[in-house]
């Protein structure tokens, strides 16, 4: 399974794709699931744990926005080495149980039930929708919580008669912090953010943004595609 860590300019709505409408059971995609992640694999820390519990507490400041988030992040990091004691964990010897088998029952659901997805074959449901991450993050299952958050805007604009594709990416960008002004203060060796994290941001770096507009497009039914 290839990690999706594409131009977001590349990022696309596909109405339709060529494919067969016959549905193989979870079975078969949970076998293909584990057969592809043997290489997968995230990072964990006390030091990523206070990260995180820094900016939930930033977070919940009422002065909360772009500026302030990277002035806070700023004073996090101007220490130095702020992730020196970073353990890489394999997917397969450390996923919570049951982790997969809810992926792939949620991503199954959707193929089936979804107007847009259901004409995919089986090699792109599992390229595009099956995907539980994008990168090094930790481990969620976001799929209900991105979907509890952000699918009702959306679903109501598909909705629409005669919603076109310009109108719908525009939904989606109107979900994107604003201004959209790159991060650069990062230290060296920080992993990816996790999904719970990126669905707060106020601002961050291009693999910010595209983790969470990854995230919408999966949980939306989306197809995200390699440009020419």
């Amino acid at each position: 399974m290839r990690h999706f860590l594409l131009p977001l300019a590349v990022i696309i709505w596909v109405f339709c794709s060529c494919g067969s409408n016959s549905f193989p059971n979870g079975q078969t995609a949970a076998h293909y699931l584990r057969s592809t992640i043997r290489d997968n694999y995230y990072f964990t820390g006390p030091s990523l744990d206070r990260y995180y519990a820094e900016m939930d507490r930033f977070y919940a400041r009422a002065d909360a926005d772009m500026w302030s988030q990277y002035a806070f992040q700023d004073s996090l990091f101007a220490t130095g080495e702020y992730f020196p004691d970073l353990e890489r964990r394999y997917d397969l010897e450390s996923l919570p149980e049951g982790y997969l088998q809810h992926r792939v029952a949620d991503a199954v659901d959707q193929w089936h039930t979804s107007p847009f997805a259901r004409e995919l074959d089986f090699a792109d449901f599992c390229e595009y929708l099956l995907p539980y991450r994008v990168g090094t993050e930790e481990p969620e299952e976001w799929w209900t919580e991105y979907r509890r958050t952000f699918g009702g805007v959306l679903d109501s604009v598909v909705a629409r008669p005669g919603v076109t594709l310009a109108e719908f990416c525009e939904s989606v960008n109107g979900l994107l912090p604003e201004p959209h002004r790159s991060y650069t203060g990062y230290p060296a060796g920080k992993p990816s953010g996790k999904p719970s994290s990126l669905k707060r941001i106020l601002g961050g770096t291009c693999e910010d943004y595209l983790g969470l507009t990854t995230y919408l497009f999966i949980v939306l039914k989306c197809i995200i595609q390699r440009g020419s």
